[in-house]
């Protein structure tokens, strides 16, 4: 089967979302997106992708049923405000469920760590275009919650993974966050985070895929080239946002732009500083394996990991690193 062929749905649907003037266009949009992706993932039949494709629908279904039932509340009740406030609230669950934000992110790092690369690529970049551009009244106290949540989340749950796929689903959730301030700050900046992001995801995968590197501890991680590991380790550190890489500089205009816009969001910058480093730690941790001439199993790797939850001492030094970090970065915007 040609499955390039539902790349045509998967793109309409996002176009219709984005050009969408109703809730209910919206929603007839995001169905079509959703009919286009899950045959995507089946591109190799088995079980995995058929678990896979099952929970997906299962959960997009959940956040089209609660988008249309608000969307109807509003459209028989345009005169009771509390009932249209309450109808944003429950569309606003929606969305952060069908982009996967925290707390509602139980079924990205499921989905992506039994999908294939091709959808597991769509999946966490294409796939959170329209969830997005229907975000209204981006200064929701609901919207600072999930904002928080997925730096908080994201951060904490990427650090105890040995699966390439679950990392790069717990770094998605902490992206999220990243995004969803870009939209409350500057549509723009939200582009060119979206860009940037994409584009060094897609490198990610391009160089797991091709190499079959499934587990960090995986001795295939150490026996790349040269040129492999270098490329690999310059997008992973981008990616963690560590300077003076390209992820640096956008999540540093980000925080600026964040900072003069919206300065009742100030709260923010400490927790996604915070989120970013942690972010990097689990990156930097893929790298010390990639370049280590050790073999290590995973028991070991998981021994490893719990440590550094057991004896805190290098998680201060990142929060640390972090608060030097945060007070440069106020005092040159002071």
């Amino acid at each position: 089967m040609n499955h390039q062929i539902f790349l045509i749905p998967l793109t309409i649907g996002t176009m219709i979302t984005l050009s969408a003037d109703s809730w209910i266009l919206g929603w007839i949009g995001l169905e079509i997106n959703l009919m286009g992706f899950i045959p995507l993932i089946f591109i190799s039949p088995n079980l995995k992708s058929m678990e896979a494709s099952i929970k997906y629908f299962l959960v997009q279904a959940i956040g089209s049923s609660l988008i249309i039932f608000s969307s109807l509340i509003q459209f028989y009740n345009q005169n009771s405000l509390n009932l249209i406030n309450i109808s944003n609230k429950f569309i606003i669950l929606a969305l952060m469920l069908k982009l996967g934000a925290a707390p509602l992110h139980f079924w990205v790092p499921q989905i992506a760590n039994t999908s294939n690369w091709i959808p597991l690529m769509i999946l966490l970049t294409w796939q959170k275009v329209a969830p997005m551009s229907l975000i209204i009244n981006p200064e929701n106290l609901i919207l600072i919650i999930f904002i928080l949540s997925s730096a908080l989340m994201g951060a904490i749950g990427g650090m105890a993974q040995n699966q390439t796929k679950k990392i790069l689903a717990f770094s998605s959730i902490t992206h999220s966050a990243w995004m969803l301030v870009n939209l409350i700050s500057e549509f723009w900046m939200w582009l060119i985070y979206f860009f940037m992001y994409s584009l060094l995801t897609l490198s990610a995968i391009i160089i797991f895929s091709i190499n079959k590197l499934i587990k960090i501890s995986s001795p295939l991680l150490q026996n790349l080239s040269s040129s492999t590991k270098m490329s690999l380790a310059l997008v992973l550190f981008s990616l963690g946002g560590l300077p003076p890489f390209p992820g640096f500089f956008i999540k540093l205009m980000s925080i600026e732009i964040l900072w003069k816009k919206s300065s009742m969001m100030m709260f923010l910058i400490p927790m996604l500083i915070i989120s970013s480093t942690c972010s990097l730690y689990f990156y930097s941790r893929l790298n010390f394996f990639m370049f280590s001439n050790f073999s290590f199993s995973h028991k070991y790797i998981k021994n490893m990991t719990m440590s550094y939850f057991k004896y805190p001492f290098s998680l201060t030094i990142l929060l640390s690193i972090s608060s030097m970090f945060l007070m440069n970065l106020m005092t040159l915007m002071l």
